[in-house]
């Protein structure tokens, strides 16, 4: 069964169809159960269930769903009780086959990040390139960049900084990780000018990836050949690089309690950004070669 995923449809709405199909399940009439209160929780459930449901479900099965009714009587609810448990497993299957396909949306943690700094282009734009990463990697790749660029832009909006007059991602990189204390020219620690090396790469290699493959430019005949698997590398990188950044500004506003410091510790250990940092150092031979064993194991 091919599952339909809705852009509306997200893990709010995959937690509420889970609940719903719970409570399906463990739905049962018994001796002394009161017949409307039977009756108003089967409609209650079928009426949910017809929201919820058809995002994911093939167009059969919701044309199914669609027939369900519950009239005022005891033998209609029952009827509509037993099509749903017929129904459950197929929307079970297509909620698996969900789970086992590359994420369309922000994670919880990054959503609530962006959200309460009223971040809403770098939502957009992170939103857009998940969205196209299976389908249109250049799109992706260009919309990774633009996340990147806008969370730059804002905070140096936001600290009252200086902006640069070419405000390209290198510029801007340098003057908003330097007013965080993370310009790894500013440390003596080996360890740490390493780790914040790789952290720049990110906003560097998704630049020039960007540059070179994107699709905000006319290419000639020899064209990057770019692959799902690098549009998911550098979505899911630049999803990490904008979720640290956040953590350590909220930390240096005291708006956070979390260890966002800028050791080489707290950033290996970040459990999104940690396997991403050191890793994209691109070359272009056709298409971009990885350099790193992790990097050869992305899906």
């Amino acid at each position: 069964m091919e599952a339909q995923q809705a852009p509306g449809f997200g893990p709010a709405q995959k937690e509420k169809l889970a609940e719903v199909l719970a409570e399906i399940k463990g739905l049962h009439f018994s001796r002394g159960d009161s017949p409307d209160a039977f009756i108003l929780t089967v409609r209650n459930l079928v009426a949910q269930l017809k929201v919820l449901a058809p995002t994911v479900l093939p167009t059969t099965f919701s044309a199914k769903l669609n027939w369900i009714e519950v009239d005022d009587y005891f033998a209609s609810a029952n009827e509509a009780k037993a099509e749903l448990d017929a129904l459950v497993p197929a929307v079970e299957d297509a909620l698996a086959l969900i789970d086992s396909q590359p994420s369309t949306h922000l994670s919880a943690s990054l959503e609530q990040l962006l959200e309460d700094r009223n971040l809403d282009t770098v939502s957009e734009e992170v939103e857009r390139a998940l969205q196209a990463a299976e389908s249109d990697p250049p799109v992706a790749i260009t919309a990774a960049r633009a996340a990147l660029e806008s969370l730059l832009k804002v905070y140096i909006e936001d600290r009252g900084l200086t902006s640069p007059s070419r405000p390209k991602p290198g510029k801007l990189l340098k003057t908003a990780m330097g007013d965080l204390g993370l310009d790894p020219a500013d440390k003596t620690d080996t360890d740490v000018r390493g780790v914040l090396q790789g952290l720049w790469s990110v906003v560097h290699g998704i630049a020039d990836l960007r540059t070179r493959a994107g699709s905000a430019h006319g290419y000639g005949r020899n064209a990057y050949r770019l692959q799902a698997r690098h549009a998911r590398l550098a979505v899911q990188a630049s999803q990490a690089f904008i979720e640290f950044f956040i953590e350590t500004w909220n930390y240096r506003e005291g708006r956070s309690s979390s260890d966002s410091q800028f050791t080489a510790k707290a950033i290996i250990g970040h459990p999104r950004l940690g396997p991403f940092v050191c890793l994209l150092h691109w070359s272009f031979e056709g298409t971009f070669s990885q350099t790193s064993a992790i990097l050869e194991s992305t899906p």
